[in-house]
């Protein structure tokens, strides 16, 4: 069928009010100001919606769909229709409020995007001709533009359009097509559409941009230059996923007769139901793009404060003063659309595909634009046909489309996403040889090392070579970390004489405190020295060899550390100049996100929340705190009550005469002991753990808080077992603590790759406002911002890893309650659990750790001997750890602490993320072998 005049005239809507201005691409662009004026217009979608569609003998006031392949009385005089082929009312229709949207003269709906594209390459070039395109295009056009285009004839170059120096070398006068998206898909990527559209018109090239990220209704590329503006109709202008679509849209008359013929001639035409779906789905674009992009704003700021989550991309109004590219986007636009980018900040794809996975109204879809929210990873889906080597964008980026969901539904299902995803792969039950880091994979910030055998826990313990020169780590307050080794010997061979050490600190202030503690303890003024490194305040302290275990130990029982990666920085500051901090997203607020992630599970104000190096950090602060304020009162020379058992370097650190301010204990927490202690001297402070370490006993906290205010002294808890999502000793009324300090390395963090601490000032104490004034006022941030960010990576998935470690702990629990080998199993749930449940939490469990009695000494070194899971100091980690509690923390002092009910050997057991079932096939197959290996020997 050839294409008559008549019919010509037909494929360009006849209903246009508007005259075509006649131009010359190559003579002006005197057109614009016709556009910017257009472009001023905001009554755009009331026009459409209230669109005139001709004649209705009806008078319907909806457009009929005219669902015909053929009109009758194509003879008559202005007959204009005669096959939908080549043209048809509704469709039109469509093509008219596109046109009318995008403030262009014509439009031509085709059966998709990519057909709307492919006609514009077949109906505007020949072979020979030359095509410019943007690098980081949709996938789909890249690969026709790669092997179709290319197969015909065309030359095809890919360069970035956001470089105008790229821009103006590669459209040469040669330059027949260009194609540009902007923001780019799906990395947001900012094209200057005015200076290009300029750089077209002076080379005689067609401008077509793909607007369908934006869609009409945020941004209107003719006004800026494009002589062709592309929508994907399928995504925004339709808006349900539930047709193919995509309309071109030109200002130029001859442009605009090329498309009619290549449509007609082609036979890609929208089909007249489509079209009718398109078009009645544009009624709504407003309301659902303006909620649309109001949620991904929202969803944005979440995001970007999130943990497990690195680079978002995304263009925010908020930005335009701070991000040249923001700025240059609203320029030419009205809206940062809803589309948006983000990549996981351990760069893992396998993350990003368990991150789809766990969604659950995210729907997995390469499109985007839809009512409903989308996810898709584009180096797997949309943009997978873009030969690796060539593609622009990372493999673990995540897309999200969002739509017009209810927003706070959508951001907790995808935290929880990023959360669940972060937990899919559980750690390995497997023992590792002597020495070996754990984390293994993370051996310069590990913070325990695997003891695999009793008798390496007892070498260890006396100094055996063979075990200490076989650790290659240990935890960072006993044994200085690699980095930090490292840095030591650096400073050494640059600050220290003959018989000199140098041990480094976080500030000018804890290498005064260190200073002056070792010149306490007898070492000579003036064989100390402060060195000041010109790095972030850390100093080194100058000191004898000789006291080099004296220094030690007031790192081990200060916790004024240097981490790992604080000593790395200070060595590459050493050893190649001054160097800026890493450049991980929201590094430079980590700290302030990490109290307010702190606050968030403690349910307390951040102003409230303070951070250290590490948990012992905390305790130190925390006391000094408690004698500034105390300073003036009758309390200013008093002792410090330890209430349980505790762990055992906050006793040493309180009854130091060089650190604390000494220390009553009372190992069986006996409340009626330490009344009886307050009736006779005035009370620094009562220091309690919420369970103890590690007998997991919880002290009554509604009887020590009566106790407390009638005595008036102030209440420490230390809850690093419980933690914050188990325990509430704040905000209760009749049993609450003044202060709360935590060790974040432990369950918070969860990696065990990372040392911290916390403390919050109750604002319900009386003492508050003392509390809060010294704490303000002293406080140092010490915590170091790397640090600070792994912390808050690790904790993302706190609430979630508690769950699970706290119900497959009770479970353990309640299997070595019941076994013929087991004495005694030292747990919340069986010891004290009334006074634990006055303070947990309603929704929580008994928390992760225990410790175990068993009946005799040759079963329990056996037992721990043959036990087939990770082995060493510490708790709180993502798996499972063991160890003889008693040998490494008591191991001088083991008649002493059997007095007051802690079996030497006591076995301390942590429970992690691996399956309870094998957790627990790993305690029988141990018991199993021991018991039969004794049995075997008692008999001989």
């Amino acid at each position: 069928m050839s294409l008559s005049p008549q019919i010509l005239s037909a494929a360009l809507p006849m209903a246009r009010s508007a005259t075509v201005p006649q131009f010359s691409w190559a003579r002006s662009l005197s057109w614009l100001p016709i556009l910017a004026a257009k472009h001023t217009e905001r009554d755009s979608v009331t026009k459409l919606l209230n669109t005139r569609f001709g004649q209705d003998a009806l008078n319907a006031t909806s457009p009929p769909l005219y669902q015909t392949a053929t009109f009758s009385g194509i003879q008559a005089e202005g007959a204009a229709f005669d096959y939908t082929r080549s043209g048809n009312p509704t469709r039109h229709l469509l093509e008219d409020a596109v046109a009318q949207l995008e403030m262009a003269e014509q439009g031509f709906a085709f059966t998709s995007g990519m057909a709307a594209l492919s006609a514009v390459v077949r109906g505007l070039t020949k072979p020979g001709d030359r095509i410019v395109a943007g690098a980081d295009l949709y996938g789909g056009l890249h690969r026709m533009l790669s092997y179709v285009a290319k197969q015909n004839g065309l030359d095809v170059e890919f360069v970035d359009l956001t470089c105008s120096v790229q821009a103006e070398r590669a459209i040469t006068d040669t330059t027949k097509l260009v194609f540009a998206e902007s923001p780019t898909n799906p990395m947001m990527q900012v094209v200057d559409l005015a200076a290009l559209g300029q750089l077209c018109h002076h080379r005689n090239a067609l401008l077509c941009v793909d607007n369908s990220l934006m869609s009409p209704l945020l941004c209107n590329p003719h006004a800026l230059g494009a002589h062709l503006v592309m929508n994907s109709a399928t995504k925004f202008l339709n808006g349900h996923s539930d047709v193919m679509a995509g309309v071109v849209t030109t200002i130029d008359h001859d442009t605009a007769k090329a498309m009619a013929f290549i449509q007609n001639s082609e036979g890609a035409g929208l089909a007249p139901f489509d079209a009718w779906l398109v078009y009645r789905g544009i009624k709504t674009l407003a309301l659902r793009q303006t909620q649309a992009q109001s949620n991904a704003e929202l969803l944005v700021h979440t995001l970007r404060q999130h943990p497990l989550v690195g680079n978002v991309h995304y263009l925010h109004p908020s930005a335009v003063a701070t991000d040249c590219r923001a700025e240059l986007h609203f320029r030419q636009a009205r809206g940062g659309g809803s589309v948006l980018s983000f990549e996981p900040v351990c760069g893992s794809s396998d993350f990003s595909q368990r991150v789809l996975n766990n969604v659950e109204l995210y729907r997995s879809s390469v499109s985007f634009g839809s009512v409903h929210s989308q996810i898709e990873m584009p180096a797997l889906h949309s943009h997978a046909s873009i030969p690796e080597e060539e593609r622009t964008l990372p493999p673990a980026l995540i897309r999200l489309s969002v739509g017009c969901e209810e927003v706070n539904d959508l951001i907790h299902d995808l935290t929880r996403a990023l959360e669940t995803a972060a937990l899919d792969v559980a750690p390995s039950l497997v023992e590792h040889h002597l020495g070996t880091p754990l984390p293994a994979n993370e051996p310069l910030h590990a913070c325990t090392a695997s003891m695999p055998t009793w008798q390496d826990v007892v070498g260890y313990e006396e100094a055996d070579p063979r075990v200490h020169q076989a650790l290659q780590c240990g935890y960072p307050r006993f044994v200085y970390p690699p980095t930090v080794k490292r840095l030591i010997a650096k400073l050494d061979t640059l600050h220290a004489n003959a018989d000199e050490t140098c041990i480094p600190c976080p500030s000018a202030r804890v290498a005064t405190r260190m200073h002056e503690f070792l010149a306490r303890c007898g070492v000579d003024r003036n064989a100390l020295r402060v060195v000041d490194l010109c790095l972030d305040d850390v100093c080194a302290v100058v000191l004898p060899t000789a006291a080099a275990g004296l220094a030690k130990s007031y790192w081990q029982h200060m916790g004024e550390l240097v981490s790992s990666r604080w000593a790395a920085r200070v060595l590459s500051h050493l050893e190649t100049g001054p160097i800026p901090l890493a450049t991980t997203p929201g590094l430079t607020d980590a700290r302030q996100q990490l109290r307010k992630r702190i606050a968030q599970l403690a349910k307390q104000d951040p102003n409230n929340v303070y951070c250290f190096q590490s948990g012992m950090a905390a305790i130190s602060s925390c006391t000094r705190l408690l004698r500034q304020a105390a300073a003036t009162t009758p309390r200013a020379q008093a002792k410090a009550v330890v209430l349980g058992f505790p762990y055992l370097d906050t006793l040493k650190q309180l009854q130091h005469p060089h650190l604390g301010p000494g220390a009553h204990f009372i190992p069986d927490g006996d409340i009626r002991k330490l009344e009886a202690i307050a009736q006779e001297e005035p009370i620094l402070a009562v220091y309690i753990e919420v369970p103890s370490n590690p007998l997991l006993k919880t002290v009554d906290l509604v009887e020590l808080r009566s106790v407390a205010d009638a005595h008036n002294f102030p209440i420490v808890a230390d809850d690093s077992i419980g933690n914050f999502c188990n325990i509430d000793v704040l905000s209760r009324d009749d049993a609450y603590a003044d202060i709360l300090v935590s060790s974040l390395t432990k369950t918070f963090s969860g990696r065990g790759n990372v040392m911290g601490g916390s403390m919050i000032v109750n604002p319900k104490s009386q003492w508050y406002q003392e509390h809060a004034y010294h704490a303000s006022t002293s406080h140092q941030e010490l915590l170091f911002l790397e640090d600070a960010q792994a912390l808050l990576s690790n904790a993302a998935t706190l609430e979630a890893r508690n769950a699970r470690v706290g119900a497959s702990a009770e479970q353990l629990a309640d299997y070595l309650a019941q076994h013929p080998a087991v004495a005694k199993v030292h747990f919340p749930k069986y010891n004290n659990s009334e006074e634990y449940r006055a303070i947990a939490r309603t929704t929580t469990g008994w928390g992760g750790l225990m410790s175990i009695i068993l009946k005799n000494e040759a079963k329990a070194s056996a037992v721990y001997d043959a036990l087939k899971v990770p082995k060493g100091p510490g708790f709180g980690t993502n798996f499972t750890l063991v160890c003889p509690y008693t040998l490494l923390a008591h191991y001088q002092e083991l008649d002493f602490v059997r007095q007051h009910g802690v079996d030497p050997n006591l076995l301390r057991v942590w429970v992690g993320l691996e399956p309870v079932e094998e957790i627990i096939a790993a305690w029988d197959a141990a018991f199993d072998s021991a018991l039969s290996d004794v049995e075997t020997r008692d008999s001989a």
